[in-house]
């Protein structure tokens, strides 16, 4: 484990956009992981060149329920679990320390069936976490809405997965702001971030964080409705842009809570780790080889 005050590990972007620009826009990147495994590995190489301490598995939009819109819904274990295969190979051949972190993103509607139901949430969480850890990933970064009944759903079916794995790693969490179509209320979104970070505070998890989506606020803005209620590590998104990064990383109150540093593409986490940014206590523990 990285002791506080020790430096921020450095995170590759999440590798969807890297293989989207290589394969085109159309399609689904993650089924590259079953498709074009050593596409998904090069990507990886290049990131870990390029520096990076942490690297992301090819999962993002791996949740059965988008992975239905390409007659893959039954394929979404194997996905995850050849996502985080991918980057624990990559991440053992490294000369530096390497981690995993398992990506899932649990969608709160999805264009077929409109909203999901909380049973859906927990169903997908389990069939996600499970591959991902048994895949080899060192930890698990989850993306949920923002609703409390909703993050609860997801947290167990996290547990119920890491136990199916046989294994337990650190779970971050990511809240994400549950917007009705054509209506944003800031109210009412505030109140359920806070309300979902009450609960998230007491589900002994890693690390907290938000991810904006497509409301006009930007992270460091909705962490205000947030940390009166979490006092632990800040989990940041992949695609975080670069003033989000810099912004927490000079806040003396928040730069030494920030769980790793992400950033855009291989030349802008050369220059993070340039620049040095941010020292704290990381949540990721390397996973003990059998």
């Amino acid at each position: 484990m990285i002791g506080s005050g020790e430096r921020v590990p450095h995170a590759a972007p999440a590798p969807a956009g890297q293989l989207a620009r290589w394969v085109g826009q159309n399609g689904c990147v993650e089924a590259l992981n079953i498709e074009r495994p050593k596409l998904v590995m090069k990507v990886h190489r290049r990131f870990v060149k390029a520096g990076a301490e942490i690297i992301f598995t090819n999962s993002g939009n791996a949740a059965p329920q988008l992975l239905r819109n390409f007659r893959m819904f039954d394929e979404a274990f194997a996905v995850s679990f050849l996502g985080a295969e991918l980057a624990r190979t990559v991440a053992n051949e490294a000369t530096h320390r390497v981690h995993v972190i398992g990506d899932v993103r649990l969608p709160s509607r999805v264009p077929v069936t409109g909203f999901m139901t909380e049973e859906e949430l927990g169903s997908a969480a389990r069939c996600l976490v499970s591959a991902q850890v048994a895949g080899g990933a060192d930890a698990v970064l989850m993306d949920v809405p923002a609703r409390p009944n909703q993050l609860v759903a997801a947290l167990n079916g996290a547990r119920w997965g890491m136990t199916e794995a046989r294994r337990k790693v650190p779970l971050m969490l990511l809240m994400r702001p549950a917007v009705l179509p054509g209506r944003v209320d800031p109210g009412r979104l505030h109140d359920e971030l806070a309300e979902a970070a009450t609960v998230a505070a007491t589900a002994g998890i890693a690390a907290l964080g938000v991810n904006p989506g497509d409301i006009p606020e930007t992270t460091p803005e909705l962490l205000e409705h947030v940390l009166p209620y979490w006092g632990g590590s800040i989990a940041l998104s992949p695609a975080a842009d670069a003033a989000t990064v810099r912004t927490l990383c000079e806040d003396p109150m928040l730069g030494g809570r920030l769980a790793f540093l992400p950033s855009s593409s291989p030349r802008d986490l050369r220059r993070v780790i340039k620049t040095n940014l941010g020292t704290a206590a990381a949540v990721i523990q390397r996973r003990n080889r059998t």
